[in-house]
């Protein structure tokens, strides 16, 4: 486990130092602009290439940013809005109806939304 709140540059340090015969990193932070630090001080190791890294707090909106810091990464997150797949057709068609063309739909949006579905069914069976 790597502090990286306070230091990126030390925390891919100890990336190096610790992950020499190869690994994983898992990246859970949540903050956009931590991500951008820790990816770039691996990138600035050459460590970018050599760990596969999973990052479960990388939204749609902060892939822009980050841009090639995240080539041949994996990102986990439970919804995507350009996800092609008539479920999210639907849902997206629901959010424009009431909001307009231009809502942005988030994960926690999708949840929720999700969840009054499943109530739903549950309640007419």
């Amino acid at each position: 486990v790597v502090e990286v709140e306070t230091d990126a540059t030390a925390a891919a340090d100890d990336m190096l130092a610790t992950m020499g015969e190869g690994g994983t990193v898992v990246n859970m932070l949540s903050n956009s602009s931590l991500t951008h630090a820790l990816l770039t001080a691996m990138k600035a190791q050459s460590l970018a290439g050599a760990f596969p890294v999973v990052s479960t707090g990388v939204t749609e909106d902060d892939i822009d940013s980050l841009g090639s810091l995240l080539r041949n990464q994996y990102l986990a997150m439970p919804y995507f809005q350009a996800m092609d797949s008539t479920q999210n057709t639907i849902l997206l068609g629901a959010m424009e109806g009431f909001y307009g063309s231009d809502y942005q739909v988030t994960a926690n949006m999708e949840a929720a939304y999700s969840a009054v579905d499943y109530w739903a069914e549950a309640a007419e069976a």
